[in-house]
């Protein structure tokens, strides 16, 4: 059975964001997978999800493809599901490769900035996306890069120059506390990757899973 990616959308983002990827390792023979996220989506109500929510989401969605025979899967999320593609990763120890782009894990930084009394609103703005309580209520002592580190497999991070969403100085920092991480920095990029800036990306992704 060929090697499947899942692939984790972004904060507000869809599953098909992840279909140009899915459909360049197809070409190559791998298996590929994009879906959406319970209430992850900017259609859905988002106040009832997290990153631990969406955690719990994908965990569902590879327990599903181990039940189907899959062995080789490899975790491949952007932005939101970066962090969440990580925290998985650290939980398991089924997972043979991690790739993330631009992932968020600015989040609890960001959050702690927003509500730094830890009076959470039932719901509040973020981006445009209204989000609630359940986002930020578990966030206020977890430590982020310090779980997702403790994943023992191969690592690699992509992440723009010009991100400003997310300060690059979150990925270096991340790449240096994994075991076994690679960081490659695309230049002039903001929170995406697109044109010529994808192409290179997708290559590098395939290369990965190839290698590993």
């Amino acid at each position: 059975m060929a090697p499947l990616v899942i692939f984790a959308h972004g904060l507000g983002d869809s599953g098909y964001s992840g279909i140009d990827y899915a459909r360049a390792f197809a070409k190559q023979g791998y298996s590929a997978y994009t879906f959406d996220f319970n209430h992850g989506t900017f259609r859905d109500d988002m106040t009832k999800m997290s990153i631990f929510t969406e955690r719990d989401d994908l965990n569902t969605v590879v327990d599903h493809f181990k039940e189907q025979g899959y062995q080789n899967i490899y975790l491949l999320g952007a932005s939101q599901g970066g962090v969440v593609s990580a925290m998985v990763a650290a939980q398991r120890d089924d997972i043979r490769g991690l790739m993330l782009l631009y992932p968020a894990f600015v989040i609890p930084d960001m959050m702690h900035d927003l509500f730094p009394r830890q009076d959470f609103p039932t719901t509040f703005n973020l981006m445009g996306m209204t989000l609630g309580r359940e986002y930020v209520k578990d966030l206020p002592g977890y430590n982020l890069l310090g779980t997702v580190s403790k994943y023992q497999g191969p690592v690699l991070i992509f992440h723009g120059t010009r991100d400003l969403y997310v300060p690059i100085h979150y990925s270096q920092q991340a790449a240096a506390m994994y075991p076994h991480a690679q960081l490659i920095t695309v230049q002039g990029a903001g929170h995406g990757f697109y044109g010529h800036q994808e192409k290179t990306v997708t290559a590098d992704l395939i290369d990965f899973v190839r290698k590993h």
